[in-house]
């Protein structure tokens, strides 16, 4: 999102700052098996944006770079850089004040955590996250983009899917991450493909998918009629051994 607003801002002749904590562009999408709505691998997007950006002469690219501090006069914003590659950070060259008329601040996300839901026996030993599966379709990733049982280490021949877990509930969230229906369909999509004896259940609340995101679903309806793929309106309340 950062990224994107960055190159976007600077090719309308914005003079732009990019300010990234880590040593490299992309933040977690770019540790995602394949991203949407193409489903190419998230280095493609990635390569291509940071390519515009470079290129672009007002746009200033400041990585291993935090921000420390913060003052508004009303009319400007200025901000405290930290360059972290520095081995002295008492060192003045250390530090970068930048004035500005706009900030975009693009805050990423977070996993909602597995022992946030363990009453529900998400910290089942076979329970993953969307994040943790997605990590495990890489292709260069620890399985080769084929997940395995943790138990047995073979392939899995049913999956479950549970939907909205913890989503618009008075006890964990109050809203709808509005991605996690969109990304369980690309899942379903990978696996389908990839393991062809694997059959899946979708417990879902409602299927949310903005947009164009919509043809996933449709993408699917072939599974769907040869009954590999099944999508049940249900909330699980308990995973059991």
């Amino acid at each position: 999102t950062g990224l994107t607003a960055a190159v976007e801002a600077a090719e309308c002749g914005i003079s732009t700052h990019l300010v990234e904590i880590l040593p490299r562009l992309g933040g977690r999408v770019r540790s995602l098996a394949s991203y949407f709505p193409k489903l190419c691998p998230p280095s493609c997007g990635l390569e291509l944006l940071e390519r515009r950006l470079r290129r672009l002469p007002g746009a200033t690219l400041h990585l291993s770079t935090r921000l420390v501090g913060y003052a508004f006069d009303g009319c400007r914003h200025e901000l405290v850089l930290q360059s972290l590659d520095q081995t002295d950070s008492t060192l003045p060259s250390a530090f970068r004040t930048i004035r500005c008329d706009a900030v975009i601040v693009a805050t990423g996300w977070r996993p909602y955590a597995l022992t946030h839901l363990a009453e529900r026996g998400a910290c089942h030993p076979l329970c993953l996250s969307g994040f943790q599966l997605e990590r495990l379709l890489v292709q260069d990733g620890p399985t080769h983009g084929i997940p395995l049982r943790p138990d047995t280490g073979s392939v899995p021949q049913r999956m479950a899917f549970v939907q909205c877990a913890g989503s618009r509930d008075v006890n964990h969230l109050s809203h709808c991450s509005a991605v996690c229906c969109s990304a369980t369909l690309k899942h379903c999509r990978i696996l389908l493909e990839r393991l062809p004896d694997l059959h899946i259940d979708v417990y879902y609340m409602d299927l949310r998918t903005p947009g164009r995101l919509f043809r996933l679903r449709d993408a699917l309806a072939g599974y769907e009629r040869a009954g590999r793929l099944r999508f049940l309106p249900a909330r699980p309340f308990q995973a059991v051994p």
